[in-house]
């Protein structure tokens, strides 16, 4: 027996996935595949002879469309559409209609096959939700996040951002980053050093560096900068995620602080016994020689010399004791003003012989603050010596003293700014003020133990000292202490 064409094909249709139904030139239903029974729940004896506009969701306006559309165009193709199945589920549906006719090309019918895009549209909505929740997690990180051109113009600026540097992103959209490098860096290449690496490598893995905040703030970050390319492999722009490790690198450097601060507290201790003996006897004998020759000017003049070295080098020796000193505070409640009234009142003869104007502020009057008062003294002892060199080259010198009280880590604090208008601190050295023996002073003028000494108080009291400075503008040393 010879299996007919004809045969063939209404198996293949009969048994085809998707759905096929045809009608007549009325709407009617004249053939429904064993498909159309499954997309749309159907029997094919339920359906045959009714109107397709039962199962479109929108009913005789979507057949009516439908069939406008064949006698104008004969087909339709991928057109999205929704159909009702028999237990009134809506299901999405991807269509395509071809127009059926006679042998004189009268249009006697439509044929149309119905293809589910259900799971599709699944898929999309999930892909949806996904692209939702990355776009949620990038603009909303803790993170700076941000995305450039290949102009490094920013493109995408999120929330993270906007927190760690204090710009918002109608501010910046559009702008170069460099803004928020600092003059120093862009000056030794930094702008032109990453951007070659980016396009040689592709990436940059965390590049510990500086930026400025809207504020004037320096922080220290940590940058990780990716090259984004098109599906032709080639650069489009970059992505940029940046990690403030200020206060990471602040905890390091306490570290290394505070083993240093051991470190010479032995050799200190070791001085101390080793050399401070000798120099008492040394100058005990140049005392009594000095009343033996007493009547020779030379001889006298020549002790005077020894005893001043031999006092340099108890001092040299008391200061490093002073700084590597591990003993707790004697603490008593004390007046603040009064402390730097005192201190003021003491290097008052070196203010008015360098013409300096030193300007106090005392926002909240009778501040107490529970502390070792000679620390206090000695605490702004250091850092107006410290101010009083800054100043030397200046010609209207001004030193301001701010104090106030304020809010931080959720507790009420003193807030201590000493201002002046000198040299300033580079960048490179600012980091390292407090370092022991770290010094920019000219050889002889300094020891570089103050501002250590200084550090270690603050430290000592539970409070935190702050440091910004302008090269030729000026250095504002902020110090935070617990109140009483």
């Amino acid at each position: 027996m010879d299996i007919r064409e004809k045969d063939v094909l209404e198996t293949i249709v009969e048994s085809s996935t998707p759905a096929i139904v045809a009608t007549d030139i009325k709407g009617r239903i004249t053939f429904y595949s064993k498909g159309a029974e499954q997309l749309l729940g159907f029997k094919a004896e339920e359906i045959l002879g009714e109107k397709a506009e039962l199962f479109y969701l929108k009913g005789y306006t979507e057949a009516s469309f439908i069939m406008k559309s064949i006698r104008e165009n004969e087909k339709i193709q991928r057109y999205k559409t929704n159909v009702i199945t028999k237990s009134k589920s809506i299901i999405p549906v991807l269509l395509d209609v071809s127009a059926i006719k006679d042998e004189r090309g009268e249009l006697i019918g439509t044929i149309g096959i119905f293809r589910s895009i259900l799971e599709e549209q699944k898929l999309e909505e999930q892909i949806r939700k996904q692209e939702r929740f990355l776009a949620f997690i990038l603009l909303n990180s803790a993170e700076a996040i941000m995305v450039l051109d290949m102009q490094d113009r920013i493109l995408v600026w999120n929330k993270g951002a906007e927190m760690m540097f204090g710009y918002t992103e109608e501010e910046v959209k559009g702008s170069q980053y460099y803004f928020l490098v600092p003059s120093d860096l862009e000056a030794k290449g930094e702008i032109q050093f990453l951007s070659k690496q980016l396009m040689e490598r592709g990436y940059i893995n965390n590049y510990v560096t500086e930026r400025i905040c809207k504020d004037g703030r320096r922080i220290i970050i940590s940058l990780t900068r990716s090259l984004i390319t098109d599906e032709n492999n080639k650069p489009i722009g970059s992505s940029t995620i940046v990690r403030d490790i200020t206060y990471q690198k602040k905890m390091e450097r306490e570290m290394v602080f505070t083993e240093k601060m051991a470190t010479i507290g032995k050799l200190a201790s070791s001085l101390a016994h080793e050399i401070g003996t000798p120099i008492s006897i040394l100058m005990g004998r140049a005392e009594y020689l000095k009343k033996i020759a007493a009547g020779n000017e030379e001889i006298c003049r020549c002790l005077d010399i020894i005893i001043a070295q031999a006092e340099r080098i108890t001092k040299k020796v008391s200061n490093l004791l002073s700084v590597a000193r591990q003993s707790q505070p004697e603490i008593t409640k004390v007046a603040l003003k009064s402390i730097i009234s005192s201190v003021l009142d003491l290097l008052k003869s070196k203010f008015d012989k360098m013409g300096i104007e030193v300007v106090t502020n005392f926002k909240k009057n009778g501040i107490i603050i529970e502390a070792d008062a000679d620390m206090m003294q000695q605490l702004f002892i250091n850092l107006l010596v410290n101010a009083i060199d800054a100043l030397k080259r200046k010609q209207n010198k001004r030193i301001d003293i701010i104090v106030d009280i304020g809010d931080y880590e959720e507790r009420k604090m003193v807030v201590i700014e000493i201002i002046d208008n000198g040299c300033g601190i580079t960048p490179e050295n600012i980091n390292r003020i407090f370092d022991p023996f770290f010094t920019t002073k000219e050889r002889g003028e300094g020891t570089g133990l103050g501002l250590s000494i200084v550090a270690r108080i603050v430290q000592e009291h539970k409070g935190y000292i702050e440091v910004q400075s302008i090269v030729k503008k000026g250095t504002r040393f902020v110090i935070k202490l617990p109140i009483a």
